[in-house]
């Protein structure tokens, strides 16, 4: 279960996303419902995680690997001239991100039960949607597949502040949509020179976390 386990804690709140897709736009009770129970499932298998994460971690069972309960599964089918894949794993701090995220997701869907009256099951679908790629992004050790989950919360984080933001939520809307754009085509400028920087000096392309740290310390990566 090692191998799967982050991609489970990842992809859970998916599971509430449909099953609000059932939930008719009138029961907003249920609607909260769901959300939460999806939220309590999402945590369930963190906690399960993160007691692997500490077993793993006390028996030595991850030897020199900084990062555990890894997954690795190719994108590409010709891995020798590059290594592009959805590559998922925690270390010390990252473990710790993920409980949090879990942790607090909860606690927002019960107290958005109060304060949210319009669109409700829209609301928890943008939520849910808004934690997997937060999951995501705190597992991801491949630098595009950390890019994807990166930009995948700025989608549901946008509608979120344009339709249950303040008076002006529309105005903070657009201004947080053209910062982000401008961060994004800086990021994604930044992974493509690695990717060809990788190439020029390895010989394959690879946006593996662990391999760019390690040339980074080797020297391979200019300043």
């Amino acid at each position: 279960m090692d191998h799967w386990i982050l991609t489970l804690v990842i992809f859970a709140p998916l599971l509430g996303v449909l099953a609000l897709g059932c939930v008719p736009r009138t029961g907003e009770r249920h609607a909260h419902r769901v959300a939460f129970l999806s939220s309590l499932v999402t945590l369930g298998l963190t906690v399960i995680a993160v007691s692997r994460f500490h077993a793993v971690t006390a028996t030595g069972e991850r030897g020199d690997a900084t990062f555990v309960l890894l997954q690795d599964l190719p994108w590409l089918e010709y891995r020798t001239t590059a290594d592009i894949t959805y590559r998922v794993g925690v270390d010390g701090i990252s473990i710790w991100l993920v409980a949090l995220t879990a942790f607090l997701m909860p606690l927002a869907i019960w107290s958005s039960s109060s304060s949210i009256r319009t669109r409700v099951r829209e609301y928890y679908v943008l939520l849910l949607l808004l934690q997997v790629g937060l999951l995501g992004v705190f597992c991801a050790m491949d630098l595009l597949l950390f890019y994807v989950f990166f930009e995948f919360t700025l989608i549901p984080l946008f509608f979120l502040i344009g339709i249950w933001g303040g008076a002006e939520r529309r105005r903070a809307a657009a201004k947080f949509f053209l910062y982000t754009l401008a961060g994004s085509v800086l990021t994604f400028a930044g992974i493509v020179y690695l990717a060809y920087y990788s190439y020029t000096t390895q010989g394959y392309i690879t946006l593996n976390i662990e391999e760019l740290t390690q040339m980074g310390q080797d020297g391979f990566l200019p300043l």
